[in-house]
């Protein structure tokens, strides 16, 4: 009998792999191990040779998904590997107008006064969008990945997030800046994995 492993996610909501699938499964497939590779389950039914190894471990982590209620709505999630220890739940948000809605209404009941929104491109757009829109503003910002060609004075800042593989780079230009200037600032972002994109931003406004 394996020892119980840990799974980490860091997603908002409540996470929890989806009941009905549970059954009758090993605990890599029921999300209850960090890594599958270390359920002993698999260890003689794992297929070997002519490339079927890679098809059987394409096979389980499709099964591998945690089911998450955030803002009263329903989504399973699917496990993304991270490093060989990590694996987190993947929490998207664009093409889903339905959960946008619901999670922008939700954020602003918790949201303090504000003047204007400012997120980091891009996957917190969306949400930044709607808020300011169900809000009432007419104005948001987002920090870009990079120089643009219609920015001046540009002010940049690092950020090491979990999801993604390199450093990135934060930039506001001087149109951004005046704007947040003397403003009350909501900073926004889609998921809280370690915070570090939330402190990036919150350097770059100040």
């Amino acid at each position: 009998k394996p020892e119980p492993c840990r799974v980490r996610t860091n997603v908002l909501g409540t996470a929890k792999p989806k009941a009905d699938q549970m059954q009758d499964r090993c605990p890599s497939e029921a999300g209850a191990v960090s890594r599958p590779d270390q359920c002993t389950c698999h260890s003689e039914a794992e297929p070997q040779g002519d490339g079927r190894a890679n098809d059987f471990e394409t096979e389980r982590m499709n099964l591998m998904f945690y089911e998450m209620k955030i803002a009263g709505l329903t989504r399973q999630l699917p496990l993304c590997k991270v490093t060989d220890d990590l694996y987190i739940g993947a929490f998207i948000m664009f093409s889903d107008v339905e959960i946008t809605k619901a999670c922008a209404e939700a954020l602003l009941k918790k949201a303090p006064d504000f003047d204007i929104l400012i997120t980091a491109e891009s996957k917190g757009i969306p949400l930044a969008y709607e808020m300011a829109r169900q809000a009432g503003r007419n104005d948001y910002i987002v920090a870009r990945k990079g120089p643009k060609l219609y920015m001046t004075y540009i002010i940049t800042t690092t950020v090491d997030s979990i999801t993604t593989d390199h450093i990135q780079t934060l930039c506001i230009g001087k149109h951004e800046a005046d704007m947040l200037r003397g403003k009350r600032v909501l900073i926004v972002d889609d998921v809280i994995s370690t915070g570090e994109s939330l402190k990036s931003i919150e350097t770059l406004v100040n």
